[in-house]
Formats: C-alpha cells, sequence, structure tokens
C-alpha cells in the first residue's frame, strides 16, 4: 500500500518566458579610407607560339639541317605543340625565292577553303588532328639550285581550334562574277583563332656523277602564274672514244 508521501493531491503548472537583452553599445576609432589605384595594363599575345612548321620526312621526322636537291620531293609538317589546340584547316602556303631572274615564288595552296592549287605535285594531309603532313615540288624553273646559300622561304596561314570545338564557315559574296563568293570563318567564335607559320630550307644542286655513265634528269617545270606542272626529261650519254 502507498503512504501519504506518494500521493499527488494538487498540481501548479505555469509557463514561464524568459526574456535575454542582447543588445550591446559600441563604438569605433575614426577610420580613413583612401581611394584605390587603378592601373591599365596592356599586352598583345598570339596563337603563333603554339604552331611549329619544319622541313621533314613522309614519316614526319624533322630533317635538321638536309639542304633540297632538284627532282626530291619536298615535305612540310605543321604541327600544334598542345593537344588542346588543333588544326582545322591549313589556309595558305607560299613557296618564296629566287632564280636568275629575280625574286619567284610559287602558290601550293590557297583560296577556296585551302585548295590544293596544283594537285599534280601536292598533297596535304591531315595525319592527327594536331598533325598536318604537305607534300609538294620544288619546280628547277622557278628557284635556283645553284645559287650560293640558295635558300627557300616557306610562309603560311592556317586556322587552329580547340579541341571539341567546330569551325564554322560563312559564305560571302566578295563581288566575284556570278555572286558566288568565298568561305570565310564566321565571326565571334572566341575558340577559332588564325595563326600563321614560316620556315627557311637550304637548296643544293645535284653533285655530278662519273661523265661516263648514262645520266637522266627529270625536273619539275611549272609555267608560272598558271597551275600547269610538267615534267621535262633530260637524256645525255657520254661516249668515250678509242
Amino acid at each position: 500500500p502507498n503512504s501519504e508521501d506518494d500521493l499527488v493531491i494538487t498540481e501548479d503548472i505555469r509557463n514561464i518566458i524568459i526574456a535575454f537583452d542582447l543588445s550591446a553599445n559600441f563604438s569605433t576609432g575614426v577610420v580613413s579610407l583612401e581611394g584605390a589605384e587603378i592601373k591599365t595594363v596592356n599586352e598583345t599575345t598570339t596563337v603563333d607560339g603554339y604552331i611549329k612548321a619544319f622541313h621533314c620526312d613522309e614519316d614526319e621526322n624533322e630533317l635538321f639541317g638536309a639542304k633540297l636537291v632538284p627532282n626530291e620531293q619536298f615535305n612540310v609538317c605543321i604541327t600544334s605543340k598542345d593537344d588542346d589546340v588543333e588544326i582545322a584547316e591549313i589556309d595558305s602556303m607560299t613557296i618564296k625565292g629566287s632564280n636568275p631572274a629575280g625574286d619567284s615564288e610559287l602558290a601550293v595552296i590557297g583560296d577556296p577553303n585551302g585548295s590544293v592549287l596544283i594537285p599534280d605535285i601536292t598533297t596535304k594531309e591531315h595525319t592527327s588532328p594536331t598533325k598536318v603532313l604537305i607534300k609538294t615540288r620544288v619546280p628547277t624553273n622557278l628557284f635556283d639550285y645553284e645559287a650560293v646559300d640558295a635558300t627557300i622561304e616557306v610562309i603560311g596561314s592556317l586556322t587552329i581550334k580547340l579541341k571539341g570545338s567546330r569551325v564554322r564557315k560563312l559564305k560571302l559574296d566578295d563581288g566575284v562574277a556570278g555572286g558566288v563568293g568565298t568561305n570565310r570563318k564566321l565571326q565571334g567564335d572566341a575558340s577559332e583563332q588564325e595563326a600563321t607559320f614560316d620556315l627557311a630550307v637550304k637548296l643544293a644542286p645535284i653533285v655530278s656523277g662519273d661523265e661516263e655513265e648514262i645520266t637522266m634528269n627529270s625536273a619539275l617545270s611549272v609555267v608560272p602564274g598558271s597551275n600547269i606542272a610538267g615534267f621535262i626529261v633530260f637524256f645525255a650519254t657520254a661516249f668515250t672514244f678509242w
């Protein structure tokens, strides 16, 4: 049985609300503000630094210091140094040099759309997204292989793009007869940029062999100002008189 101490007879339950005053007063000393100095810096950079062009063999190995001789295929490798910067198109390529008559040049790649201008002697191949191999010939009637320190200069331009982006082009009427314009890159796409390349290659004549042997010399000739190329073959026979 419960005792009298275990019985609850009356309960007094009350809600008590306690308010805390958390506000405080404080003051700071005098703080002086100075105006910010704004400086303007202008810097210019180009995408040419991503591109390398060099004289190479068909396996795209660089030919350091190699001289080009008549009748020899001339290979130009154009590569991007960064895998994220891809070569979209080789827009132009021109070979410049000299001959006894003066300065000379040969357009290899050009309008429209980076076309090979003389397909008989030139090919253009994208061997990877960042590499292009151009194979061509350097005509003996346009460039002097016999001159002292004979050199040709190769200059060109290309379109590069960021990896994964697309190259967009817009056809414009440039006033060409019939209203047919050239294709140009659509402006405003920051992923596409134009770059340039250049390289110089030494020329050298063919070293004469034994005069008593039969000699055959096939040399490429190009008609200046045209896209006509042909091979001129000369036969010479040396006879020995007894």
